[in-house]
């Protein structure tokens, strides 16, 4: 009897342990450049972290936020015409239609006040996103006129304009952030 018990508490134990960040680390890890070279500059690395998504510490994915100075307000960050560039690794498989729909609550929550989100330039964003899988490294590089994404050095689209620049950045440090940890980190406040 005190066998199966002392069994069932470390089955339960490997399980929980099995959710724990250092399981998904290896997927996961903050290794970004201290700089990127694009179009029209060099970018300096402002703030990096993770997006977690459960109360068990499991990351989604780590992003690091690059401009050409650093700075640790969000409004000076989202001016419109500054270049900027987001790095995202992903940590975890996740399919394209919930990636999807994160994407467009997003976009909607952080598009308040001056804001209007063109309809035609978030579909032309949105189809250019796939299934996240572990390791894949996504960018989104804004030079001042337009939005080039990539995927694993991929082109997979661009979408014009500063209005849907500012409204795509500030889904990571606007308003409505997906987290608060991941927008202080991006931000270089930790």
């Amino acid at each position: 009897m005190m066998r199966r018990v002392l069994r069932a508490w470390l089955w339960m134990a490997l399980a929980v342990l099995s959710l724990c960040p250092a399981a998904h680390a290896a997927a996961c890890e903050l290794s970004f450049p201290p700089a990127i070279e694009a179009r029209g500059g060099s970018l300096a690395l402002n703030g990096q972290g993770w997006r977690i998504v459960s109360p068990w510490g499991i990351r989604a994915y780590a992003a690091a936020l690059y401009q050409p100075s650093i700075t640790a307000e969000p409004s000076e960050a989202l001016r419109l015409g500054r270049p900027w560039a987001i790095e995202m690794v992903y940590c975890r498989d996740a399919p394209v239609a919930a990636i999807r729909d994160a994407w467009l609550k997003s976009l909607r929550a952080n598009c308040v006040a001056d804001c209007v989100l063109d309809g035609t330039a978030t579909e032309t964003f949105l189809a250019t996103l796939r299934d996240a899988r572990p390791w894949a490294r996504w960018r989104f590089t804004f030079d001042g006129q337009r939005t080039d994404i990539r995927e694993d050095q991929i082109e997979r689209g661009a979408v014009a304009g500063t209005a849907f620049a500012r409204a795509l950045l500030g889904t990571w440090i606007g308003e409505a952030p997906p987290t608060v940890e991941l927008r202080r980190a991006l931000l270089g406040r930790k």
